[in-house]
């Protein structure tokens, strides 16, 4: 498979990566497939590398959009979890009082339709790549296409609005001098990003990815943000772990040369322990696996379990993969042989264990199992 190199740091373009840690092998699609053939499945080295210069973390190389994205994966569609999120990123952009929004990969358009329907006289476009509306409304429409130097915004828009998209930028800087080129003086850009730094600190176990190919944080956010000529206008930590709103201004007498400091020594050290404890989290797995006498299922029909499959998670006693959504059960988890079934399996089984290492969405996971499925399923966190 041909692939991208990324030789240099996002942040300061100089040549001084250095590598950090690697994947032999990683499967390039995060969702599930239909078919049985796992050995076809697309698979590269995932490496990540450090800049000595800013200490940015990022991987080389990367996958071809065409590929990385030919499938939607289902990632942010299902669950209360992202529903709680999306009200309250509306609930956010209410206070700027914005009219005419213009967002960037829209989904199904779920955010559109929070938004709206708690402001009157407001319009909401949504370019994607591959619209699939589940919503209408005459006030919400649909473009087909992608946020690149050929994308033109109508004059009359006066915010742009993304969720969980900048992390997925190759090139972030490229990205938000785009975005403020496109807005009137005074317009806002207001987004979430997942909060990637409290996640790494926590150990969660997917944070950075083929599709999360930069350590976006708030340092590097913010950087981006003010060197492009925005004004910082409020920023809101959304539950503890999940996510950062970012509300920025453009102003035509901000653009500034902004001071970056060199954060190299601290996040070294902070993804050498990350990836440490991941390597030790999936040792302890495997001895419980092994002395285990009752059955053993994996959640999660997407990226974190083909990351704990690559850190050497003893696959061959896991009963199967669960997953509360309905599109991935009956199919296969790309990169693997692991067939996904409905939670509801566990019903009537008595004490079974279910490995869980979904981050933000455990607990959402883990009541939902307890309360209305078994009682007596042992969750290996």
């Amino acid at each position: 498979m041909k692939h991208l190199e990324r030789n240099e740091c996002v942040v300061t373009g100089d040549n001084d990566l250095e590598l950090l840690y690697g994947f032999d092998n990683f499967p390039v699609y995060m969702g599930c497939v239909d078919n049985n053939k796992h050995e076809e499945d697309l698979k590269l080295d995932m490496n990540f590398f450090i800049s000595k210069g800013s200490g940015m973390v990022q991987l080389n190389p990367l996958v071809p959009l065409e590929i990385l994205y030919k499938d939607s994966h289902g990632s942010g569609s299902m669950g209360d979890s992202w529903r709680r999120h999306h009200r309250a990123l509306a609930d956010f952009i209410l206070k700027y009082e914005s009219i005419n929004i213009f967002e960037i990969g829209g989904g199904h358009g779920t955010l559109a339709r929070e938004y709206i329907g708690k402001r009157e006289k407001s319009t909401w476009t949504i370019l994607e790549a591959n619209p699939t509306p589940n919503y209408y409304h005459d006030r919400i429409s649909f473009q087909k296409g992608i946020f690149d130097d050929s994308c033109v915004i109508n004059n009359d828009i006066d915010t742009i609005v993304h969720s969980h998209l900048f992390e997925h930028i190759y090139n972030p800087m490229s990205f938000i001098k785009k975005l403020y080129d496109s807005l009137p003086n005074g317009g806002y850009t207001i987004f979430s990003v997942p909060f990637l730094e409290q996640q790494i600190r926590e150990n969660i176990t997917y944070c950075l990815g083929f599709e999360h190919t930069i350590f976006l944080n708030e340092t590097f956010i913010e950087f981006f943000l003010q060197q492009a000529g925005f004004k910082i206008i409020d920023k809101q930590i959304y539950q503890e772990n999940h996510s950062l709103f970012y509300c920025a201004q453009k102003k035509s007498d901000s653009c500034i040369n902004v001071s970056l400091p060199n954060k190299y020594n601290e996040y070294l050290e902070l993804f050498k322990n990350y990836f440490q404890y991941n390597e030790n989290k999936v040792a302890d797995l495997n001895r419980l696996i092994s002395s285990s006498e009752e059955k053993v299922f994996l959640f999660g029909g997407h990226v974190a379990s083909q990351y704990l499959i690559s850190y050497g998670l003893n696959i061959e006693c896991i009963e199967s993969i669960l997953d509360n959504d309905p599109k991935k059960q009956g199919r296969r988890l790309y990169g693997t042989n692991l067939k996904v079934r409905s939670p509801q399996v566990l019903r009537n089984m008595g004490k079974v264990n279910v490995i869980l290492r979904q981050g933000v969405f455990n607990k959402e996971i883990k009541e939902d199992i307890l309360v209305k499925i078994n009682k007596n399923v042992v969750f290996w966190e």
